[in-house]
This record gives C-alpha cells, sequence and structure tokens, in this order.
C-alpha cells in the first residue's frame, strides 16, 4: 500500500510517498486453553474465498480450526478473538531523502461465534 502526498512551492512541486507492506500476520483466537493457540504467518495471509469451500486449509499454512464451542469463552457465548498485522514500511521524497517506518502494528478485535463441532467417531 502507497500514499504520495504532494505541495506546490514556488520552488517547484515537493512529494513524499510512504509505501507500507504486510510482514506478518498474528491471529489469536480467543480459545485460550481450549485451543491450539495464536497462529503467526509470513507477509499477509491468503484471503479466505467461496471457491475454497468452508473446509479448506489456507495454501500457506495460515488458517486456524476452533476445536470448541465458543460456550466455553469468558463470556460464554464467544471467544475473543484478535488480528493484528505487522506492517514493514519506508519513505521517499523529492529531495531525496527517505528511510524505515516501523514496525507498525495494527489490529482489531472480533467476538467468534462457534455454534457446534462436529466430531467423527472410529473404532
Amino acid at each position: 500500500m502507497s500514499v504520495t502526498a504532494w505541495i506546490a512551492t514556488p520552488s517547484g512541486v515537493l512529494w513524499s510517498t510512504t509505501t507500507a507492506t504486510p510482514a506478518s500476520l498474528l491471529f489469536d483466537p480467543g480459545d485460550a486453553a481450549w485451543g491450539t493457540g495464536p497462529v503467526t504467518c509470513s507477509g499477509p495471509g491468503t484471503p479466505w474465498t467461496t471457491d475454497r469451500g468452508a473446509t479448506a486449509t489456507s495454501p500457506d499454512g495460515c488458517d486456524y480450526t476452533y476445536r470448541h464451542s465458543s460456550v466455553r469463552g469468558p463470556d460464554g457465548s464467544t471467544f475473543p478473538s484478535v488480528t493484528t498485522i505487522v506492517w514493514s514500511g519506508s519513505w521517499t521524497s523529492s529531495t531525496g531523502a527517505g528511510g524505515v517506518i516501523g514496525p507498525i502494528r495494527t489490529w482489531t478485535g472480533v467476538p467468534v461465534t462457534v455454534r457446534e463441532i462436529q466430531a467423527v467417531g472410529t473404532g
């Protein structure tokens, strides 16, 4: 993701471009001792699409499967998941100045409801 800002001056246009690239994705499913723990992925991960289906795993291994209903969550109905993206950044300018920015972290929390877990018995 890149953005350029500029301003006209009597000496000409001055500009600066900032670029941010997802370096890693961290996913904490919020299911604590009931799950397998947080997942860390290199880069941004692979977005899920409907053509991959509901049970497909990510081609880069960046996925998570809940193993219990969210009635085991701290509020009795959801797991408090948190997704964090760690960005690496840089900037350049029309003056020749530039440099590295970051790492920068952005995150969002989403309550996840898991209503039913299917099990298959063998034996």
